[in-house]
């Protein structure tokens, strides 16, 4: 009869172990966008209303180009001159007539050409924020989708903890049965398994929430849930920090809209120098008498003119524009300079978090686990006979149940870190699709 326990408690050890040896984490070997990850991007990026708002500020900026390129619309007047109050007789008096007057001002010095080139500067810094939100809420809907990843494979860490826990009351009551045991260790156990059922109905809570919020990213009604993803990559490609950098430099859409910025500023310079060159202001009239009563021909008039501003307010107008544009370039210039270095903090930031958690997931992998693993089962064995309490064989499982979900959290933390960098250096370089 002992020797038929011993081998039934033998048989229960060896599936102990196998439950964590064989959990079941299916992790990709390269950090990629999986598929359907890709697909709810794009979703998002064509439903979003953040989006199509910037998008509809676009054509909207593109629709002033042409307009700050036009002339100002001529004018076109009518009215009476020299008509008697007396008697409101046109034949009264030889210079009564109706006059029809068209003007124009004529802009020199190619103002307007500069005005258009600031308008489509400044389309190509909304376009640049318009980049720079498209990748900000990738980077979102990565981040929430491996949060969604993370809540799920925990629940299945707890599933495999409960299997675990039922296997060590088959033991503890097995050992109680026999009178090697006491109940104590049974109800122990089961108020330990009680409370990770507790746990894992707090985790499936969180996992929904998650996903209700993972669909209002996609500009979907928060009940649309799209299906719950499975795994999420394990292993990560190696950095480089100076091709990292240079491609913050050169693709970041932050910093192409900060030198839009500088170049309109340069430009408003050269349109406030304009300001120093008069507009040519041209009039043409028309006016019509009618013929005296006695049947004398009085022929109608023509009469064109022509005129300029003056500058003679430029020390407070002219001048003070100019220096006005000047002082905004260098502050456009200084906000570029904070920005690139701002911006570059960030990176090197994001890469000392990818290096740090790169070494924890090396000391999990290798380390922790590995020895939480040996303990387990050195614990279960011992318990099995009799040789340690049931306080030490919870502890060494606590341990590892722990640990397992420190891992995961790890590599969620990694995978951020990675959407992160993608999303700063202005390319999907980090994270591409798989084939």
């Amino acid at each position: 009869m002992t020797g038929t326990i011993r081998t039934k408690i033998a048989i229960k050890i060896q599936v102990l172990v196998a439950l964590f040896v064989f959990a079941n984490f299916t992790f990709a070997q390269v950090l990629t966008l999986e598929p359907a990850l890709h697909d709810h991007i794009q979703e998002a990026l064509q439903n979003n209303p953040d989006l199509e708002s910037w998008a509809a500020r676009i054509e909207a900026a593109e629709e002033k180009i042409s307009q700050a390129g036009a002339w100002s619309d001529p004018t076109i007047s009518a009215g009476l001159m020299n008509l008697p109050v007396n008697s409101f007789d046109f034949n009264q008096e030889a210079m009564t007539g109706a006059w029809l007057t068209l003007s124009q001002s004529i802009p020199l010095n190619r103002r307007l050409n500069i005005q258009s080139n600031i308008a489509s500067l400044k389309v190509n810094g909304i376009q640049s924020v318009y980049q720079n939100r498209k990748l900000n809420i990738s980077k979102q809907i990565a981040s929430t989708w491996y949060d969604w990843v993370y809540l799920n494979e925990s629940v299945s860490i707890i599933d495999t903890t409960i299997r675990l826990f039922d296997q060590i009351l088959d033991i503890s009551k097995t050992r109680y049965e026999t009178g090697k045991g006491l109940q104590q260790d049974y109800l122990r156990v089961m108020t330990e398994r009680s409370r990770m059922s507790d746990r894992r109905a707090g985790l499936i809570q969180m996992r929904l929430t998650t996903g209700r919020r993972f669909s209002t990213y996609l500009g979907r009604d928060p009940d649309n849930v799209p299906d719950t993803p499975q795994a999420i990559p394990m292993d990560f490609k190696s950095l480089d920090g100076i091709d990292l950098t240079n491609n913050l430099l050169s693709n970041n859409p932050g910093l192409r809209a900060s030198k839009t910025d500088v170049a309109v500023a340069e430009e408003q310079v050269e349109l406030k120098k304009r300001l120093w060159y008069p507009n040519l202001k041209l009039s043409a009239g028309y006016g019509y008498r009618q013929d005296a009563d006695n049947g004398m021909n009085r022929p109608d008039f023509f009469t064109l003119t022509a005129g300029l501003s003056i500058p003679i307010y430029a020390s407070s107008k002219q001048s003070a524009a100019v220096e006005e544009a000047r002082a905004v370039i260098r502050q456009s210039e200084a906000l570029d300079r904070n920005l690139k270095l701002q911006l570059n903090y960030e990176l090197q930031a994001l890469i000392d978090q990818d290096n740090r958690l790169a070494e924890q997931l090396r000391i999990y992998r290798n380390e922790i686990i590995p020895r939480a693993n040996q303990t387990l089962a050195a614990s279960t064995s011992t318990y099995s006979v009799g040789k340690t309490d049931i306080e030490a064989l919870l502890m060494a499982e606590t341990a590892l149940f722990s640990s397992r979900l420190e891992l995961l959290a790890r590599i969620r933390d990694r995978l951020k870190v990675r959407a992160g960098i993608a999303a700063l250096v202005g390319s999907a370089e980090l994270v591409q699709l798989q084939n």
